[in-house]
């Protein structure tokens, strides 16, 4: 029981004086295979705001399967200090993401990046379909994951890099895509997003949905279609696209240590202790917003850096297009 006690009392020490942020901004890119598989890079700024941060807890990316972190993930301090990332399976789609070596920030801002591997087509995010006059399709329908702690986001920009070589020789590439009806985006998309057509460093043709301003909790969900002859997808009928949103879960959450303080016998008066300690540290991590340092690693398969066509965006935000 005094081990109990003690271990406790460190818990919730740790818990007390670890450190929050508030999302500065997020940027997504995608990019996809002809198959479906893809490389997810996420950029997320932190500004420190309490305490010494290590960290945020990463979810709510539904039916995606990450099958993977690139060991390249990173993050930076806004005093230009680069610092190695511990990325931990906590259960379910939810991974701690934090700084290696129990490292953290004090002041300033802290850039997360961080890359994965998954299938937006075995997950149902990219799927064949008709249109009513029976021309073959692929339509891309997903949101990157809904944030908490970003009421002051500056903004939130999705980019998706397609397997289809931009076309060269055209001096504005939305003119030729949405002119032409090669890309067509539904209504909700252009009322909700600034919407830009480039091309990416190897010259794939570079889809950009940008948002400035979200509100907390920003669904980012996105909705296009392309030609099906830019694709060889595994999952080859056509799957019924559904209205779904990602959700981000808040890491200040009581199920995070049920886990590890739920005794496994002992009688009531035990069991008593036990609830108010518990509700103790609900208390305590729902009031704090602390920082799990979960220091588990999670056993992850390493994927090629040479797969990502990708490097962090000096972002450009001309030549937008809204009208669908």
């Amino acid at each position: 029981m005094r081990t109990i006690f003690i271990l406790f009392f460190l818990f919730v020490f740790n818990t007390v004086y670890a450190g929050s942020g508030v999302i500065n901004f997020v940027e997504t890119t995608v990019e996809l295979s002809e198959t479906g598989q893809a490389t997810v890079a996420y950029i997320v700024q932190y500004r420190v705001v309490s305490g010494e941060m290590h960290g945020f807890y990463f979810s709510g990316n539904d039916r995606l399967q990450i099958q993977g972190f690139l060991k390249e993930s990173y993050a930076t301090d806004g005093f230009g200090n680069k610092y190695e990332l511990d990325i931990s399976h906590v259960s379910g789609d939810k991974w701690d993401i934090i700084l290696a070596d129990g490292k953290g920030v004090s002041n300033g801002n802290i850039t997360y990046v961080f890359y994965f591997v998954t299938d937006f087509n075995k997950a149902g995010y990219l799927a064949n379909t008709v249109t009513n006059e029976g021309d073959s399709l692929v339509v891309f329908n997903w949101s990157p994951v809904i944030w908490d702690e970003a009421s002051n986001m500056d903004h939130y920009t999705l980019k998706v890099i397609l397997p289809h070589m931009a076309v060269q020789g055209v001096e504005v590439l939305r003119e030729h895509y949405m002119g032409n009806n090669i890309i067509q985006t539904e209504n909700f998309v252009n009322d909700k997003f600034l919407i830009d057509y480039q091309q990416s460093k190897s010259g794939k043709l570079l889809l950009v949905f940008h948002k400035n301003k979200p509100e907390n909790r920003f669904d980012m969900r996105t909705q296009f279609y392309m030609p099906a002859d830019w694709f060889a997808l595994s999952v080859t009928e056509s799957i019924p696209v559904q209205d779904e949103t990602t959700t981000y879960q808040d890491e200040t959450t009581y199920d995070d240590y049920e886990d590890q303080l739920m005794p496994s016998q002992g009688n009531k008066k035990d069991l008593l202790l036990w609830a108010l300690a518990v509700g103790a540290i609900f208390f305590f991590v729902v009031n704090r917003k602390h920082k799990s340092m979960v220091k588990a690693k999670a056993g992850m398969d390493d994927v090629s850096w040479d797969k990502l066509d990708w490097s962090p965006p000096k972002l450009t935000l001309s030549n937008y297009h809204i009208d669908g």
